[in-house]
């Protein structure tokens, strides 16, 4: 089980680290509409003007990309869905909200510009750029045609350490596309700070000024790609050199790293007394007591620490410890009448730390679990929620890291996971029937609430399965 341990404190120093180096800054962003779309040229809905309906909000969760829309009128999400917004602006309304006659008199420009009544205000200047890829693609036919999609977005800086508060750095969005030209689209890109009361962004040349110290996050937003920028303002002036400071292992270089960064020193080494309860209560929930504390303060051994974690995770309640916590991350609990599952799970879990199996090793037996739950004790994995959906929800929590439950609707808007992700996992899922006995049932599905048919399987983020896959876990 120390692995285990090492395993859990590298998770935790991992996740906190951010690689930055210094970035030149670069002027402000010239507004030129030549390097948005060739205004004499063809204008691509999906790639030109879903991008005016973003920056500007009206796919926004507040206005029309609401859950039942606003005033009529309903847009997906941060625009997830492009084929349903042009047929929410083409088709929807009897076709009124394009006027191919007369295209300035369309609605989808008079609303937004105020022109008449909007619930939304005006959120377009009549000679703005927006509003003239707007007309312009009124003017050549509404149609949906596009030759090319987004396949990424570079954002620069990615990660910038911040020399002096309030100084101007220039964020740039670069979009590459699938027939091999880029575009700079930093004029459509919405970038979003966590806090912003320590960074502010101008909305119309993307320049950012970082306010106070510490580690910030600006959320980069073009079409449905997110991207997050890192700002680090050293919480000191003084220069601090930490070559000489030891290091043991990869996590001590990391954590030097970022200390390096942030220009603090290194804390000094834990006293004894300090360094035993931690570490008891770490490895076994539990304080230590008076004479395990005389004990260790009284003995001369320099290795004592070494040895004291070693006895601490072979003891009984490093065991019991762990079973709890990880009984927990699994939600292993009774089932109405029934105890005899959650605790054979309690029994496999415990056999699991005693023989230092690794946590790779523990998930695959959970994830591809079949069986009489009452004996087989991961298979109560498939009896904790209710439902293929809740089980997708369930296991992209616990060993993704991520929430997927956002993606079930429409697609996430704060991250990359889409609806066939969400649905694509839950058809997974939906192939195993949860009962007492957990097994395969081929005939399992679900429906795509998009396309109204059965979802197909699918790995989140990856790809589909083939349609011969009749249980995906394994994948």
């Amino acid at each position: 089980m120390k692995a285990i341990h090492l395993t859990i404190i590298a998770l935790t120093v991992s996740l906190s680290l951010v690689s930055c180096s210094p970035v030149h800054q670069r002027p402000s962003v010239a507004v030129n509409p030549q390097s948005i779309s060739n205004q004499a040229g063809h204008i691509d809905f999906e790639n030109d003007l879903m991008p005016v309906f973003t920056k500007f909000g009206c796919n926004a969760g507040a206005c029309h990309g609401a859950a039942a829309g606003r005033g009529g009128f309903k847009l997906s999400l941060f625009g997830g869905n492009p084929q349903a917004d042009y047929e929410a602006i083409v088709r929807q309304l009897a076709g009124r909200r394009i006027n191919l006659k007369h295209p300035e008199e369309s609605l989808v420009i008079l609303k937004p510009t105020a022109q008449i009544r909007h619930g939304g205000r005006q959120v377009l200047d009549e000679d703005g750029e927006g509003v003239q890829l707007l007309l312009n693609w009124v003017k050549q036919g509404a149609r949906y045609e596009t030759q090319r999609h987004l396949e990424r977005v570079e954002i620069s800086p990615r990660a910038h350490i911040v020399e002096e508060l309030g100084a101007p750095i220039q964020l740039r969005a670069i979009a590459h596309f699938s027939d091999g030209t880029t575009k700079d689209v930093t004029r459509w890109t919405v970038f979003s700070p966590e806090d912003v009361s320590a960074v502010e962004v101008d909305r119309h040349t993307a320049i950012s000024k970082v306010r106070r110290r510490g580690r910030h996050i600006v959320v980069a937003r073009y079409l449905d790609t997110v991207v997050p920028i890192a700002f680090i303002a050293p919480l000191t002036d003084s220069g601090i050199d930490l070559a000489a400071e030891p290091r043991h292992n990869f996590i001590d270089d990391e954590i030097l790293k970022l200390l390096s960064t942030l220009q603090l020193p290194v804390s000094p080494p834990a006293d004894d007394a300090t360094f035993l309860r931690r570490a008891a209560l770490d490895l076994t929930g539990r304080l230590p007591d008076t004479d395990a504390i005389t004990r260790f303060l009284a003995d001369p051994n320099p290795k004592k620490r070494q040895a004291l974690v070693d006895a601490l995770l072979d003891s009984d309640e490093f065991n019991e410890y762990w079973t709890l916590q990880l009984a927990k991350l699994l939600r292993i609990r009774s089932q109405d009448r029934d105890k005899r599952g959650a605790l054979a799970c309690h029994q496999w879990l415990s056999q699991q730390i005693n023989d230092g199996v690794g946590y790779d090793e523990l998930a695959r037996s959970v994830l591809l679990a079949t069986g009489d739950s009452h004996q087989i004790g991961p298979a109560n994995f498939y009896r904790t929620v209710d439902g293929p959906r809740e089980q997708a929800e369930f296991m992209s929590e616990l060993f993704m890291g991520a929430r997927l439950r956002c993606a079930n609707c429409h697609n996430h808007p704060l991250d990359r996971w889409t609806q066939d992700d969400y649905h694509g996992l839950a058809a997974i899922f939906a192939k195993i029937d949860g009962g007492q006995v957990v097994k395969v049932k081929p005939s399992g599905a679900v429906i795509h609430p998009a396309t109204r048919e059965s979802a197909v399987l699918r790995i989140p983020g990856e790809r589909f399965l083939s349609p011969g896959v009749s249980d995906g876990r394994a994948e």
